[in-house]
């Protein structure tokens, strides 16, 4: 059956994209994809009629879903029958968004090729590539040469998107077939960001492009969130959008749940909630934040198991030690992250173990102090966002702050 959902969603998304031919924007990379997503999306806001994929719709389901603008009735196939029925009726609407801003992801060999001949990209962003669904790809060549389909179907007059603190993006870029526009902290990059500060929920920094300079405060916990604000900033430009109609909307961007809110919690503490997902690239990115930031209290690291690594799994893992010997206290979930687990304690790190988050639950609110401030980052799998909420300040509803509160996750 989903076969054959599958090949209407494609034929239906075909059908909508040849008639109402919208600029694509694809946004695919090892991190950051969801939250540049956002970002892209409310910078274009008040330019153009604009849509983007909603949640994390970025597979063969989620992208056509996106372009036909429907949510994905699950297992129902009386609602799928129902969806189809009025994509047919969608197809004769006078008016249908002028951009489309598309996630594509990648978990296996050929995904891209596959989303990139339903919907070809105008603009391709790629933030950065590392060891993310590793366990798909044989080496590293093989995920880089994945990641750079969304560049090599590009024509001479489009546009790739790229970060160029990526070495692999960088030299990509020089290869591509099209027009590139580089961003990052390096100055050698067309956008770029300087004199960046953290302090409690506020991340500012100011942006170089063509020689002028630009002043930004948003709400995110991490300098990572400067280069998803770059690359909006980047796609707004390339769209012909003045740089203070960009900067005015982006100062209104928020992490979406689970992937960098800055949340209060009981105790007077402070929560980083990067519990959403994680991989070796953005675990690294959410501890060089929670070192760098400046804090009265502790911090105390909740790290759970980082999936989909195959072969790589016990040596990304271990390769965390040295980076988080900073804390005060580093809480271990999950059978993968064990070892990392057995190193720190061997080296004197303050830290605790668990197998499973439900085990982590009994004892949480016992070890964290007033004043702590404190990330949770963990794969999906480990479901850390039922530890978040054990400590979350009453003054908020988990339902709008956290990730998986859908009734599909609950249990």
């Amino acid at each position: 059956m989903k076969k054959v959902i599958q090949f209407w969603l494609k034929v239906f998304a075909r059908l909508y994209l040849r008639k109402f031919k919208p600029k694509i924007v694809a946004v695919s990379g090892s991190v950051g994809k969801t939250s540049t997503k956002e970002a892209i999306r409310l910078v274009l806001n008040s330019g153009f009629r604009v849509r983007a994929s909603a949640k994390s719709y970025n597979n063969e389901i989620g992208v056509p879903l996106a372009i036909l603008g429907f949510k994905s009735p699950a297992k129902n196939i009386f609602l799928w029958k129902w969806l189809f029925i009025k994509a047919f009726f969608g197809f004769f609407k006078r008016q249908y968004p002028q951009v489309l801003v598309l996630e594509m992801g990648s978990d296996k060999p050929g995904d891209l090729k596959y989303l990139v001949s339903i919907a070809k990209p105008d603009i391709a962003v790629l933030t950065r590539i590392g060891a993310a669904h590793f366990q798909a790809f044989e080496d590293m060549d093989k995920l880089i040469e994945e990641k750079s389909t969304l560049i090599k179907v590009l024509r001479s007059k489009e546009w790739a998107v790229l970060n160029y603190d990526d070495e692999v993006l960088r030299e990509l870029g020089l290869r591509s077939p099209c027009q590139v526009l580089y961003y990052g902290l390096d100055k050698k990059a067309d956008v770029w960001a300087f004199d960046i500060n953290v302090r409690n929920e506020k991340l500012s920094f100011k942006i170089q492009y063509k020689g002028r300079s630009y002043s930004l405060e948003i709400e995110a916990a991490g300098k990572h969130f400067v280069y998803t604000a770059l690359a909006a900033f980047s796609v707004g430009v390339i769209l012909g959008l003045e740089p203070s109609e960009i900067l005015r909307n982006l100062a209104y961007f928020k992490p979406l749940p689970g992937r960098g809110r800055i949340l209060a919690g009981k105790k007077q503490t402070l929560i980083v909630d990067e519990s959403y997902n994680a991989n070796p690239l953005s675990v690294q990115t959410a501890l060089d934040f929670i070192k760098e930031i400046k804090w009265q209290g502790r911090k105390v690291l909740v790290l759970g198991d980082m999936k989909e690594l195959g072969s790589l799994s016990h040596k990304e893992h271990l390769r965390l030690v040295p980076h988080i010997l900073f804390a005060d206290l580093v809480i271990f979930v999950g059978p993968e992250i064990k070892p990392a687990f057995e190193k720190a304690a061997q080296d004197g790190l303050p830290c605790f173990y668990y197998r499973r988050v439900e085990d982590l639950l009994k004892n949480l609110e016992s070890v964290i102090k007033p004043n702590d401030l404190i990330l949770f980052k963990a794969s999906q799998s480990i479901r850390l966002e039922k530890a978040v909420a054990k400590i979350l300040s009453e003054k908020y509803n988990p339902k709008e702050v956290l990730v998986r509160q859908e009734k599909e996750w609950q249990g």
